[in-house]
């Protein structure tokens, strides 16, 4: 059976892991904060429903991305997506087009 990552704790400097399996607490998140957004084509300036892809080679799935007050994104997921951790980059698609991309921050279990 696999480890894999389920969280970070920064301020101890620690990684979090678990099993990769389904009913592993933390494995899959529903509910994230990006930051550090970048946009390459046109801004997310109101909620709505796009593409995410929260990492490299996943595929993307569908989410609802709501601005913050702090310029951040909150987006949550139809699915709940496996090890999204905070560090990692997440892109954002409207029509196969990309829109953009940020940071996530902060990610809750589903």
């Amino acid at each position: 059976m696999a480890y894999v990552v389920v969280g970070k704790n920064p301020e101890k400097n620690q990684l979090i892991v678990g099993w990769d399996q389904a009913d592993t607490p933390g494995l899959y998140v529903k509910r994230c904060t990006v930051g550090t957004v970048s946009w390459t084509n046109k801004a997310i300036t109101s909620a709505c429903k796009v593409e995410a892809q929260p990492r490299y080679r996943a595929k993307s799935e569908p989410v609802t991305v709501t601005p913050t007050d702090e310029g951040k994104l909150s987006l949550e997921f139809v699915r709940p997506q496996r090890a999204i951790t905070p560090g990692q980059i997440c892109a954002f698609y409207e029509g196969g087009t990309l829109l953009g991309g940020g940071v996530f921050e902060q990610v809750e279990p589903a």
